[in-house]
Formats: C-alpha cells, structure tokens, sequence
C-alpha cells in the first residue's frame, strides 16, 4: 500500500510541479497529502475519502463502547 501511495504521489504532485525550494516542494507535497486525505475518493474504501471512513470508524467504536457500559443507577 505505501508503494501505491508513494507512487501516486510521484504522479500527481512531484512530477508535474517544477519546484525551486524546499519550502515550495514540502508546501506542494503537503497539500496533496491533505487532499488525498480529506478529499480524494479512494476506490478501495467505496469511494469515500480516507477521513470520512476514519470519522465513521471512530463513530461506531463510541457506539460499541456505549453499549459495553453498565448503566449507572443514580442514588437518591
């Protein structure tokens, strides 16, 4: 997978961006990173961006732990 990831990133940032600097190669090479991440839709995960499926993830892992709780009687 990082194979694939890296070679995507050589195709769609580095190799078509002339850069002079560093700065100006980190600034380019970031954004891609967040746009792969945030809003590229990726075929692998139903063509959902990676942080859609992360926050739906995280979502039903908070579901699950609810549910595992012992509610907690409240004296009176």
């Amino acid at each position: 997978m990082v194979q694939r990831v890296t070679r995507t990133l050589q195709e769609q940032c580095v190799h078509r961006h002339r850069v002079e600097t560093f700065e100006h190669a980190s600034r380019n090479v970031g954004g891609w990173i967040r746009f792969y991440n945030n809003q590229r839709p990726h075929q692998a995960l139903g063509g959902e961006p990676p942080i859609e499926v992360s926050r739906f993830a995280a979502q039903l892992e908070q579901e699950s732990l609810r549910q595992d709780m012992p509610i907690m009687s409240q004296a009176t």
